[in-house]
């Protein structure tokens, strides 16, 4: 089989694509927790930031004003947070970076009065969004962040 003669049909799609050669920046997602150790009643405190790590300006926007949500996994691997619904940390319906800026969000998460001791860890996602450039936007799914561990102690 051969794919030559779809290579102009090829190059006639993606130039009819909105997005084709819109170069997305690079963004780092990363979280940090402290303190390491926490008993319930304590308040973890969660810094999620986004970082722009490309020698271009970026603009993000969002279909919603939740763009960021923090979870906090069990050790048995469940999400024990947001226990129903999300909790709305910004950063809102869009954001722009310059290079090599960041945008830190802070959220103080009250450790619950039942919460078994053990290893968790925590982390933030970034709802799906648009990257604008000019007139050109280009989807992305969500992001992920990486995840931090901390310990419930009694």
């Amino acid at each position: 089989m051969t794919i030559r003669p779809a290579l102009p049909l090829l190059a006639l799609f993606l130039a009819a694509c909105p997005t084709a050669g819109m170069h997305v920046p690079a963004l780092g997602f990363t979280v940090a927790a402290a303190p390491a150790e926490v008993r319930p009643g304590d308040t973890l405190r969660l810094t999620a930031t986004l970082e722009n790590e490309s020698a271009a300006p970026v603009t993000l926007e969002f279909g919603t004003a939740c763009g960021v949500t923090f979870h906090v996994r069990a050790p048995d691997h469940r999400v024990v947070e947001p226990a129903e619904t999300p909790r709305c940390e910004g950063p809102g319906e869009r954001v722009e970076l310059a290079p090599g800026a960041s945008r830190v969000l802070e959220h103080g998460w009250p450790v619950p009065a039942g919460m078994a001791a053990g290893e968790y860890a925590a982390y933030f996602t970034v709802a799906e969004h648009d990257v604008v450039d000019g007139e050109k936007r280009a989807f992305k799914a969500g992001h992920r962040s990486n995840e931090v561990p901390f310990r419930v102690v009694r």
